[in-house]
């Protein structure tokens, strides 16, 4: 573990300030890789396992699909999920600006869709659909191959 840094950013991001970072200095935290431009068709991606940001906001009484339709709507809105703190139904909670205090929680976190450019969605994707090119092929190869071998 010697060589893991304390900090890390998610996927989709970098440190706003990467020779801060060299030395250690993780204040200024991430960026986006891709600047969110809100009447281009930014979107949300799934993080999961993550300790939710501080400064949230809850917004009662919404579907599952409102609160994702209702966040991307507002474009200072870069996050939500949904939580269940009582038992008696989920709750639909936001987040507006920077994500603070925002960490790997793998065993007990929680999912949280962050909004993303649309270029960082659409690279995602692309690399979804080779990667399932990629395994159906080597699928395909280890089947030509086997075949062949009567």
């Amino acid at each position: 573990y010697a060589d893991d840094p304390p900090c890390r950013c998610l996927e989709g991001f970098a440190p706003r300030s990467p020779q801060d970072w060299r030395l250690y200095d993780y204040s200024d935290g991430c960026k986006r890789k891709f600047d969110l431009n809100c009447s281009n068709r930014d979107g949300f991606v799934k993080y999961d396992g993550l300790k939710l940001p501080d400064n949230v906001v809850v917004w009662p009484n919404l579907t599952p699909e409102e609160c994702a339709a209702e966040c991307l709507r507002k474009c200072d809105c870069m996050a939500y999920t949904r939580i269940n703190p009582l038992g008696n139904g989920s709750q639909c909670v936001v987040w507006f600006g920077d994500l603070i205090d925002l960490r790997d929680f793998p065993e007990e976190g929680e999912e949280l869709y962050i909004r993303m450019a649309r270029a960082e969605i659409g690279k995602r994707l692309y690399s979804a659909v080779w990667n399932v090119i990629l395994e159906y092929g080597n699928v395909l190869l280890v089947l030509v191959l086997t075949s062949g071998m009567h």
